[in-house]
């Protein structure tokens, strides 16, 4: 459903290190624009993909996930979270961000502040974040948008898991 959240486990050795560092169940997260295709932020970039090709995946056992929902969001507020997103659609991935996030998190730095901020490139749930921020939904009060991870957004009391 359009404006759902996808959280992703990806069974990679890179994926197995995110969610070491994070200390989560999740390492990626996206959006769905409607109920085929899902925005996300990945190392080529901010992509549109068929979620066919996810649930593909899913069954040769390269990653699982679950899908989440926004509690009580009115569909204005999802309107404009897709459409931001949307909108982000062909920007680069921030490598800065998430070796900036890693090390904020390996050495226990607060994440109320991002300390660079390069607006045309995107991290999967640095875009999820600030597309619910602009919509005025904030996952965590005390974790700036910019610096939130999947599992922040999974554990967030304002998403609940649903079934497909």
């Amino acid at each position: 459903m359009k404006g759902d959240l996808i959280l992703v486990k990806h069974r990679s050795l890179l994926g197995r290190l995110i969610r070491k560092i994070t200390k989560s169940n999740f390492n990626h997260v996206g959006i769905f624009i409607d109920d085929d295709r899902v925005i996300e932020a990945k190392f080529s970039g901010v992509v549109v993909t068929p979620f066919a090709t996810l649930q593909r995946a899913k069954r040769r056992d390269i990653l699982d996930f679950e899908v989440y929902r926004i509690k009580n969001v009115k569909k204005e507020q999802i309107e404009i979270m897709v459409n931001f997103i949307g909108s982000q659609v062909g920007r680069k991935y921030d490598f800065v961000q998430f070796f900036s996030l890693g090390l904020m998190l390996l050495f226990h730095i607060t994440r109320r502040v991002e300390p660079i901020d390069i607006r045309r490139r995107w991290i999967c749930s640095e875009l999820v974040a600030e597309g619910a921020y602009l919509a005025g939904i904030r996952f965590h009060e005390n974790i700036d948008p910019d610096n939130i991870t999947p599992e922040d957004i999974a554990s967030s009391s304002l998403v609940e898991r649903v079934n497909i």
